[in-house]
């Protein structure tokens, strides 16, 4: 997997930072990118519990202060949106384990994510149930379009 998306970037990612290249010729290319990486993952068997693992070894953190303007939007009940060409489960896992809160549980919650949601099937192992990746939201949300995927069809939901 590493090997593959080290080789995806090395060939994509001239094509997506080249200045003289236009949007519209870039576009067909950084979503065969994005499919790539995601099928990728897909093929190796990546479940959720990956993914909790995943975040928890990792560095990410928040800027100070970030947790008490989410708090304090909440208790506002203004909405505070997500936008990123990301993967919208890694970012919820994220706000879950840094800030320790589990998003989404009252209707209240008015913290959003705009960005690419994996879709999970439940299979049965021998270890039990676990829930692996499947596919992605069907509309691709990649950093050169987001306005254009943000006019068309809104992929936010409520965590």
């Amino acid at each position: 997997y590493q090997k593959l998306t080290q080789d995806l970037y090395n060939k994509y990612y001239p094509i997506e930072i080249c200045h003289e290249t236009p949007v519209s010729e870039k576009i067909p290319h950084m979503l065969d990118w994005y499919k790539q990486v995601h099928d990728s993952l897909v093929k190796e068997g990546v479940t959720r519990e990956h993914l909790e693992e995943a975040v928890r070894g990792s560095n990410v953190t928040f800027r100070d202060g970030a947790r008490n303007v989410v708090d304090i939007l909440h208790m506002k009940k203004v909405p505070f949106l997500v936008f990123s060409a990301g993967i919208a489960d890694v970012i919820q896992e994220v706000f879950k384990q840094k800030f320790n809160v589990q998003l989404g549980k009252s209707a209240l919650d008015t913290t959003h994510v705009i960005s690419n949601w994996m879709q999970f099937e439940e299979r049965t192992t021998n270890e039990g149930v676990k829930e692996f990746l499947s596919g992605f939201s069907e509309l691709l949300f990649i950093c050169i379009t987001k306005m254009r995927v943000i006019q068309k069809a809104t992929i936010m939901r409520p965590w």
